[in-house]
């Protein structure tokens, strides 16, 4: 993991490290933070006639069990869509690398894609929540709709797979997955490598960090493409 370059970012206090492999990583919780891995998703593709390489899934793996040795965390907090769809041989994969890390606590926020039943993830070892509070900080899948200003917690969420385009000094555009965070809410970026990006338009006020290959760099406002 030392050839990863991490960021800090502060809400109400409360440090978060930045992973590039699309992670937050909350130290005084003793809590790694990802969201949207979508497991199954490519296997939902294939059954319906998609051609999906299974890379992606193993990639996933890699990149989690990279992330759980390095940080070695009581808790994964997952904001929602874990799965993607019914049961499929993904899912049976993702239990059996999930027994590979009985001794730590996963839990799960309930996402759209999260339609498996509770006996599946009761079987998987997974605590699945409608959403997670503690102390100033709420977590949820989607907060698209969730008017913010009503409350006096900071939202985290997922959901959206949030990414950002950068204009270059010859107009090249370039788009790049990233962490998002404004005064009332913060965004994660997809963790699964199969989904789809929903490019941002950040206000200036708002804070971005974008991931670039190994790195998490924060990007100023202005350099993005509007």
């Amino acid at each position: 993991m030392n050839d990863y370059f991490t960021a800090f970012h502060t809400i109400r206090e409360i440090d978060f490290e930045l992973h590039p492999l699309k992670a937050m990583w909350w130290k005084n919780k003793s809590s790694l933070i990802v969201s949207d891995l979508h497991v199954g998703k490519a296997a939902h593709f294939r059954k319906n006639g998609i051609a999906i390489h299974t890379n992606a899934n193993k990639n996933n793996y890699w990149n989690l069990s990279s992330l759980l040795d390095h940080y070695r965390p009581e808790r994964l907090l997952i904001i929602g869509d874990l799965s993607h769809s019914s049961s499929n041989s993904e899912w049976d994969s993702f239990v059996d690398f999930r027994k590979m890390y009985n001794e730590m606590n996963w839990v799960l926020v309930d996402g759209n894609h999260d339609v498996l039943s509770t006996v599946d993830y009761e079987l998987a070892g997974i605590d699945t929540l409608s959403e997670l509070i503690e102390g100033e900080l709420r977590f949820v899948h989607d907060n698209t709709y969730q008017d913010n200003s009503k409350s006096d917690l900071y939202t985290l969420s997922g959901h959206i797979h949030p990414a950002i385009r950068l204009v270059g000094s010859a107009r090249q555009r370039i788009r790049l997955d990233c962490f998002y965070f404004n005064d009332r809410e913060g965004i994660l970026p997809a963790f699964g490598e199969f989904t789809g990006r929903k490019v941002l338009k950040p206000k200036k006020e708002d804070q971005v960090y974008a991931i670039a290959e190994n790195k998490v760099i924060q990007i100023p406002t202005s350099k993005l493409s509007r």
